[in-house]
């Protein structure tokens, strides 16, 4: 456990895993739902967002190896092993400590950010 009571390979895992709530709150649904196949437009009426948005959070999720595709149909396919895994106590820590999870993924974001900035060319004076 770490100072926000959340456990550490926990955090760790949202740190490497998780770039939006959006992407954890469709990963919580494949997890909890694991032998159901979604489209993008069943994904998008779930969770009430935007295709476009649903769209690049799946590219995500397969990217990180939580899904498999076969043409328009996602499936909560983990591998390797120690992400599937980590699934049950990262469902446990977000029913626990919502807010707490929410706020490391935003921080996260807000450090991206200032990082990419730190990099971006500012016209001469």
């Amino acid at each position: 456990m770490n100072e926000s009571g959340m456990p550490s390979q926990v955090r760790e895992f949202i740190l490497r895993h998780v770039t939006s709530v959006e992407q954890l709150e469709l990963l919580l649904l494949f997890a909890a739902n694991p032998a159901r196949s979604w489209t993008i437009s069943q994904l998008v009426d779930e969770i009430r967002s935007s295709q476009e948005s649903v769209t690049q959070r799946m590219k995500q999720l397969l990217k990180e190896g939580f899904l498999s595709n076969t043409g328009e149909f996602y499936r909560f396919d983990p591998s390797p092993p120690e992400i599937a895994a980590a699934i049950p106590e990262l469902i446990a820590t977000y029913r626990e400590y919502r807010v707490r999870v929410t706020e490391l993924i935003y921080s996260r974001t807000s450090v991206l950010k200032n990082f990419t900035d730190a990099f971006k060319l500012k016209p001469r004076e």
